[in-house]
């Protein structure tokens, strides 16, 4: 044919020069060269067709749908050379005139029939001619197809024809961005089919690359990049629980709304998205509110969205699209359909979930059945390789569950037929195939079988993809479901393994908040697994679990300020990497090079990590900042005595460390609903005795109440503990737990007799501190004093106070009424080894990080605090009241504002239980300094000091019990 057209050039161009053309030679070498390049195309497309066929792995109606395109161009070369026949007749001598207008006809008709046969394939091809012959139409169509069908390769075969197309594209062109876009879609698509963190990771960072590329607010595909972005980073939160990318996403969100026109169709799909950001984050908040405001959402986008596919609304909009005044309502609604009809199922499975969530915070049974309506419709809508199914079925046992337990039996089987289901449909390994176990063990509980349940949750807690949030979760049920059959070896794996993953649960990359949120969920958790271990007859185990599970955040601090003297001296390099990473940790999260806070973090964590794997790999340093075993604990206490007491639902103990060696010493008078109950008494009876509101009855009776409280304390705790003591030891550590935090240990019956009593948070912190610590005391002091603050009773003793302290302390630097700012305090302790506060201090038991010290200005926090550094801290003495209180939320975290001055780098801190007199806070002080001006250490100091208190006040516990040494 080409040969032809070459040879029939002449004839051609006589052909339009009968035709009447301007300039024939032009237009027929035009023709010529359109036969040409119509039949090299037909010829490469052909070609390429036999040599790459579709895989095999496709529908049959898709393989015939792509075989369509090399048929179309066969049917164009074709067309192609008979377009030039009619040109040669017009030009032939003997084809009489009147026949050119014929000849016309044939000609437009010829290419009519091909502008029919190409849009007929666009019409009704599922891969249409057209739109292969664009990539990035060609791409969203293979999505689309891969979703509905979780075909994974597809997705993979994007990806590598995406990333070829990429390579070789100009980053200028506006191709380049669109194959962009398109990638990023297809990674988001893969990880949802098979959770691989890498691809979430690169869909993120290409959708920040093309947001900061393209700057320019009125870029038309600004909005889709936003909603695409706000996309990866809701998935980022489901898969980190860090609460910052969802309120990214959120917010990002919610400026498409505003600034997409509610007319055009892109406005269903960012409502909705909208409402499936606010439903996560109502979840973990627990704002019935905006729950109910994820739902007006979404059913405002379910109205919005076409039931039918998008390619019948096509088909039934052609004659409204050629009617001039239907043409823009017609366009409308198959653009509407185009972007959301594909979106329904999601929609009625987040409309379900929203409703199901809602339920629980109404408990109104309209709720759970309407939730109950909309998952088994979207079942119905969605086709059973659709890659949300597994969702839907989830959401629909989680919801069957629910009735199931309001009495509905027959729900029970439903729900876990609908999980394993589920299940079956997920690939090994999938990060949503650990809450399907965990349903599926909740719902084999229910059916009495309890091995079945532990398997499911043992299988949900081993899966390394699974959120830790998710793992702990399960281990905690593994061990609980365990523990109830007193198999107390599994008890103990589940419930070891549950300890082993809060590290992981408050990762380094979160906020303090987020940290604080979600080690608050398994509350108790440690002193159970200690529990566990030693019903099994392992107390050296229980130690070790108690010392890694108490004080996660506290550890990760100590981390950051851990001595690498040898490190610095045998491998500088990577010394001089960790202290990089340690102070960048420090530092308050703010954007830094264009590169966004949360990223920064979680790049930090991963450095970290990175970081003690390659010191690890040094044989000297194999154990760098690893948990250390029983005995090498037991060791810090050296001949005195370290005590750690543990209290939990199934049994209460004191584990003695001394000489090396763990005791285990079982209290079975005590239980954990008595201890609670205690600390409540014993807390009440001690705002009562402190009040001076109350009448002296009242408070009288409240000493009493202390009193008798005190004596419990000595027959059922301490007394027992300090009898398995060695000989010899007149010093112990007291290591509380639980509500026994709460209670004064120190002070009880005959202990203050016999010991010498300090508390530490973990046996770790003790030895930290104790590396801190050096003989004797710093001749200079900074203290400050804040008698009148705004808003809080004035301390009209506190100016007695600081003299006392400068009596025996001689050089004092002090910051006082006014000068006693948030900056100026945070400025001076930076050189302050020696520091006391006379002031209010403020702690809430309901709030984690909630203490703080009352300055003239803004307060001092536990936060601020945890932040400095101190260089060759001696003494903190916070003459403040209840700087040692930790927080009902976290009692086993032993965060209050001792913990975070002794963190800081203070060895020894002094605080306070409860409120103190401020006569007595006079006494106590000046009795403190003249110990040790006489040179006893601080514990000691505090000790005698307390002792002559108690001398004198015998009755009025509450006037010398509230103050504790908190140090080596």
């Amino acid at each position: 044919m080409v040969i032809l057209a070459l040879v029939a050039y002449a004839d051609i161009e006589d052909g339009y020069e009968a035709l009447g053309a301007g300039v024939p030679g032009m237009f027929a070498l035009a023709h010529a060269l359109l036969v040409l390049a119509v039949a090299a195309r037909a010829s490469y497309v052909v070609q390429r067709f036999a040599a790459d066929p579709p895989p095999p792995w496709l529908l049959e109606e898709d393989r015939r749908q792509l075989a369509r395109r090399p048929r179309a161009w066969r049917i164009w070369r074709v067309l192609a050379f008979l377009s030039v026949v009619p040109i040669i007749v017009i030009g032939s001598p003997d084809w009489p005139a009147w026949t050119a207008f014929a000849c016309w006809a044939l000609l437009y008709s010829a290419i009519a029939a091909v502008v029919i046969v190409a849009v007929t394939l666009t019409w009704r091809g599922r891969w249409s001619l057209l739109t292969y012959l664009d990539p990035i139409k060609f791409g969203i169509a293979k999505l689309r197809v891969a979703e509905r069908e979780n075909h994974a390769e597809l997705v993979d075969d994007l990806l590598e024809t995406v990333g070829r197309r990429i390579a070789r594209t100009s980053p200028r062109r506006p191709l380049h961005t669109g194959l962009t876009e398109l990638r990023q879609a297809a990674l988001l698509t893969r990880y949802r089919m098979r959770g691989e963190r890498a691809h979430l990771d690169e869909a993120i960072a290409l959708g920040r690359s093309l947001l900061t590329s393209r700057p320019h607010r009125k870029d038309p595909g600004r909005i889709t990049r936003r909603m695409q972005l706000s996309s990866a980073l809701h998935l980022a939160y489901q898969r980190t629980g860090d609460l910052r990318w969802l309120d990214e996403a959120i917010r990002m969100l919610r400026g498409v709304v505003a600034d997409v026109p509610a007319d055009l169709p892109l406005a269903t799909a960012a409502t909705a998205n909208l409402a499936i950001v606010l439903l996560e984050h109502a979840v973990e908040t627990g704002d019935t509110e905006e729950i109910r405001e994820s739902i007006a959402l979404q059913r405002r986008a379910i109205d919005e969205t076409p039931v039918e596919d998008y390619r019948t609304v096509l088909v039934g909009s052609l004659p409204a699209l050629l009617s001039p005044r239907s043409a823009r309502s017609a366009r409308h609604a198959v653009g509407n359909a185009m972007i959301n009809a594909h979106y329904l199922p999601h929609r009625l499975v987040n409309l379900g979930s929203a409703l199901l969530f809602l339920h629980h915070a109404d408990e109104e049974p309209a709720t759970l059945a309407e939730a109950e309506e909309v998952l088994r419709c979207a079942l119905v809508t969605m086709p059973p390789e659709h890659i949300q199914r597994f969702w839907a079925l989830r959401q629909l046992a989680d919801a069957l569950l629910v009735k199931h337990r309001l009495g509905d039996e027959a729900a029970l089987d439903e729900a876990a037929k609908l999980l394993r289901e589920a299940l079956g449909i997920l690939p090994a390994g999938h990060p949503d195939a650990g809450p399907m176990h965990y349903l599926l063990g909740e719902a084999a509980q229910r059916r009495g079988s309890r091995q079945d349940a532990i398997d499911h949750w043992c299988a949900a807690a081993r899966l390394s993809t699974v959120t830790p949030e998710v793992r702990t979760a399960a281990a905690h049920r593994w061990g609980a479901a365990a523990a109830d059959a007193a198999d107390w070896a599994q008890a103990l794996d589940g419930y070891g393994l549950a300890v082993e993953l809060l590290g992981r649960l408050a990762a380094r990359s979160l906020t303090r908040a987020d940290q604080e949120r979600l080690l608050s969920g398994p509350a108790g958790i440690v002193r159970d697994a200690a529990a566990c271990a030693l019903a099994a007859g392992e107390a050296e185990r229980a130690v070790e679990l108690l010392e890694l599970g108490r004080g996660v955040l506290l550890g990760q601090a100590l981390d950051t300020r851990s001595d690498i003297g040898l490190l610095h001296e045998r491998h500088p390099e990577l010394a001089r990497e960790f202290v990089r990473i340690r102070d960048s940790f420090d530092q308050s999260p703010t954007s830094q090079g264009g590169i966004d806070p949360i990223v920064q973090r979680h790049a930090l964590a991963e450095e970290w990590e990175n970081v003690l794997a390659a010191i690890r790999d040094i044989d000297e340093f194999r154990e760098f900042l690893r948990p250390r075993d029983a005995l090498t604990l037991a060791q810090v206490a050296g001949r005195d005595a370290i005590v750690m007491v543990n209290i939990s639902g199934y049994r209460c103990d004191a584990l003695v460390l001394s000489d090396g060696a763990v005791r285990a010493v079982p209290l079975p008078e005590v239980t954990e609903d008595e201890v609670a109950g205690h600390a409540a008494a014993y807390f009440a009876a001690a705002a009562a005795a402190t009040d001076p509101e109350r009448t002296l009855r009242e408070r009288a009776t409240a000493e009493a109440e202390i009193r008798g409280q005190l004596a419990w304390l000595g027959e059922a705790i301490t007394g027992p503990a300090l009898a398995r003591l060695p000989g010899g030891v007149s010093r112990v550590w007291w290591v509380p737990s639980g509500a026994a935090a709460y209670l004064p240990l120190h002070a009880a019956d005959s202990v203050m007799d016999s010991t010498v009593s300090s508390y530490t948070p973990t046996i770790r912190v003790l030895e930290h501190a104790r590396a801190q610590a050096a003989a004797g005391m710093p001749e200079e002091a900074l203290v400050v004093s804040v008698a009148a603050p705004d808003g809080y009773d004035a301390l009209p003793g506190t100016a007695a106070e600081v003299e006392a302290v400068k009596r025996r302390l001689g050089r004092v630097r002090e910051l006082t009424g006014a000068q006693a700012t948030r900056s100026a305090v945070l400025a001076a302790l930076a050189d302050a080894p020696l520091v006391h506060f006379a002031c209010h201090a403020y702690g809430d038991v309901a709030a984690v990080s909630a203490g703080r010290l009352v300055l003239h200005d803004e307060p001092l926090s536990v936060l601020d605090i945890n932040r400095l550094r101190i260089r060759d801290g001696r003494l903190a003495f916070l003459s403040a009241c209840t700087t040692a209180q930790p927080s009902l939320a976290l009692l086993d975290e032993a965060i209050h504002l001792s913990s975070a001055f002794q963190l800081a780098g203070y060895a020894h801190v002094i605080g306070t239980l409860w409120p103190a007199a401020d006569d007595t806070a006079v006494a106590v002080a000046e009795a403190f300094y003249g110990n040790t001006a006489r040179g006893l250490a601080p514990h000691k100091a505090l000790h005698e000091a307390v002792v002559s208190l108690l001398a004198e006040n015998r009755m009025t516990p509450s006037l010398w019990a509230s103050y504790i040494h908190v140090g080596p």
